[in-house]
């Protein structure tokens, strides 16, 4: 099934510019002829491309900041007595020369040929997922589709201003370590080769002088392999990225190393948090809540943990004790959605929770940046510092023996 992007006319002579699903051309221009009654100027099939992010020839595809403030525009529209497939419309066209704008075109496309909001919305499942759908599923079934969008709006503001954050706070630590090891590349390189025709008479050398000409050595000679190897494995890695047991492998190790255990848990809780809130704010039974936030976790090992949940709850048992026995969730927070159990505000608890875990994890950010600078720098120094004062001491220490 390819998607045609087509220019017609209807029988009043006015210009519809949609798109259409179809096995081939042929095929699509037959449905808009027979079907839609419309007269075909034009019809090209759309080139599947990566969206959510830059494509293999440099083309811009929609990302992050684009669904965020689709959505952030689509609440607008709905909240000032807009209605959806019009709202759609006037954001395609407003966008039509930027990535968005084609994907709107698309979906507005899939709109008027009466398919649903959620359908036509999940169709795209690089950039629209699991829970974003299933929440306009809710809301389009409830009437409800502009609170839907709103928390949705809310959420993905979030999620981007807090890459963004990362993004700022790790740069000036990885320029750092850039210039770290290009040092390194270079002294090895090209100071202690000069360095080394100094001890070329010598036949006692310190130990700590033989095993950094024995790194430059190798370094000279096998350095082209070193890069050959890196850029082979990140290769291996990048293609791999979504093989199964790859993934499954990454996701159980990185639970094992102490940082990256805290950011996995964390990100992971801020995602349960505001999609249990979303969705008990939408309606939602509780035990389906658990299973749909479950399935919107991107680590495979907190998501079967957490499908385990939604199993305990049809069973009678209560969230905060089902929950307490995943891995993810404190004694702290435990507590609280205890206390929301009991007071009937369970809903308002995950909000906080999230809120709450959104607050830590910025916080940690910043101090784990704050640290990596002056570390690194630290590094950086004893490294190079300590070569030059390794060769120098060991210049001295034959000098010493000549005289």
């Amino acid at each position: 099934m390819a998607t045609f992007k087509y220019v017609a006319y209807d029988n009043n002579g006015k210009k519809v510019e949609a798109s259409i699903d179809a096995d081939d051309k042929l095929q699509a221009q037959k449905e808009l002829k027979e079907r839609k009654k419309l007269l075909v100027s034009s019809i090209t099939e759309v080139k599947a491309g990566g969206i959510g992010g830059i494509s293999l020839f440099g083309k811009k595809q929609a990302g992050g900041r684009d669904l965020e403030y689709l959505t952030s525009e689509i609440t607008l529209l709905l909240q000032s007595g807009v209605k959806f497939d019009k709202a759609v419309d006037l954001l395609a066209k407003a966008k039509a020369s930027s990535p968005i704008g084609e994907v709107l075109s698309q979906i507005s496309g899939k709109l008027k040929s009466g398919i649903t909001i959620s359908e036509a919305f999940g169709s795209f499942k690089n950039l629209f997922n699991k829970l974003y759908v299933n929440l306009l599923k809710i809301g389009e079934e409830s009437g409800a589709l502009a609170p839907v969008f709103e928390g949705l709006s809310r959420d993905l503001r979030y999620r981007n201003d807090l890459r963004q954050t990362i993004v700022q706070a790790t740069t000036y630590p990885l320029i750092i370590l850039a210039v770290c090891v290009l040092s390194i590349v270079f002294i090895f390189n090209f100071i202690v080769p000069k360095m080394s025709t100094l001890f070329a008479d010598a036949e006692d050398l310190p130990l700590h002088t033989r095993a950094i000409l024995a790194i430059s050595d190798w370094l000279i000679n096998y350095q082209h392999f070193l890069v050959i190897g890196l850029v082979a494995v990140g290769v291996a890695i990048y293609h791999n990225r979504k093989n199964p047991r790859l993934v499954q492998w990454f996701h159980q190790r990185s639970r094992l190393v102490p940082g990256l255990r805290t950011v996995v848990e964390m990100s992971e809780r801020i995602r349960f948090c505001s999609s249990m809130s979303l969705l008990l704010k939408a309606g939602i039974a509780m035990d389906q809540a658990v299973k749909l936030s479950a399935g919107n976790s991107a680590n495979s090992e907190i998501r079967r943990e957490l499908e385990g949940v939604s199993d305990e709850i049809r069973k009678g048992i209560h969230l905060s004790k089902a929950l307490g026995e995943t891995s993810l969730f404190p004694d702290l927070f435990i507590s609280l959605i205890e206390i929301g159990e009991e007071s009937g505000e369970v809903t308002r608890i995950f909000t906080e929770l999230a809120d709450r875990s959104r607050n830590e994890f910025t916080s940690w950010v910043s101090r784990v940046t704050a640290l990596l600078e002056p570390i690194l720098i630290i590094t950086m120094g004893l490294i190079v510092g300590g070569v030059v004062v390794t060769m120098m001491l060991s210049v001295m220490q034959i000098n010493e023996t000549v005289l």
